[in-house]
């Protein structure tokens, strides 16, 4: 997992800890941080994939398949 992975977790951890001492403000801002650190590390995983298909891709275009 990445950091940014494992960031965003902490930020939803801690989000469900200030619920149950019930401090609202910071819970919601805190759930908002990691809504946007998972939406981001989604798009950094999709791009990754397409980077490995690209790769994948090009590699079978340069070499003709074996028998």
């Amino acid at each position: 997992m990445s950091a940014n992975g494992l960031n965003k977790h902490a930020h939803d951890r801690l989000g469900q800890a200030y619920v149950h001492i019930g401090q609202k403000d910071k819970t919601q801002e805190q759930f908002q941080v990691y809504q946007q650190r998972r939406v981001q590390h989604k798009a950094d995983l999709d791009k990754q994939i397409a980077d490995i298909r690209q790769f994948v891709y090009s590699e079978q275009e340069g070499n003709p398949a074996k028998p």
